[in-house]
């Protein structure tokens, strides 16, 4: 989460919007990695405090699920007449521009990064500008995914050879014991 929110922080800052979505793919639905300050309390939909923990995600559909779905990203200054538009939840900050890039690794699409409401709207060198992100974002997750199950796998051999040395230690005591 920490990671994801550097990394939404980074793509509101340079594309000047005012609050961004990080989200994976899990079981054709889409959970949230980070949400914006900003975004998150504009919104009051839930308490700040379960976000990310919904067991189902969020439904793919609407303009992000345009971009899951298609593989490609999506920017329109107008949300409420884009034709994939599902409009937005009760509660809900108003959306007057989106700007959403599909995270791709290995050719799959594995997650978004959207980002709303820039002064002005968005235009094709802000789409490019993410885009051209986007898999840096998809590497840094991948490279803390991967140091996060190397330090499990450390964890647990630690805990196997500390398991194995106390059976070797009581192996060792029971001979020096029928020695005598």
């Amino acid at each position: 989460e920490d990671l994801g929110k550097i990394c939404l922080d980074v793509a509101e800052k340079i594309t000047q919007s005012k609050f961004g979505f990080l989200g994976d793919i899990n079981h054709d639905r889409l959970t949230d990695i980070a949400i914006s300050n900003p975004g998150w309390e504009a919104c009051n939909i839930s308490d700040p405090s379960g976000h990310g923990r919904q067991p189902a995600g969020i439904k793919i559909h609407g303009i992000y699920g345009r971009v899951i779905l298609d593989g490609k990203s999506v920017f329109t200054n107008n949300p409420a007449s884009h034709p994939d538009s599902i409009g937005v939840p009760e509660d809900h900050p108003p959306l007057t521009s989106f700007l959403g890039v599909p995270l791709i690794s290995e050719g799959d699409v594995i997650g978004l990064l959207a980002v709303g409401n820039r002064q002005g709207g968005y235009s094709p060198a802000d789409q490019e500008t993410l885009e051209t992100l986007a898999p840096s974002i998809v590497q840094a997750f991948k490279s803390k995914r991967a140091e996060d199950a190397l330090q499990a796998l450390n964890a647990d051999l630690e805990k196997r050879v500390e398991q194995r040395t106390f059976e070797l230690q009581e192996a060792q005591q029971q001979y020096i014991n029928e020695k005598k």
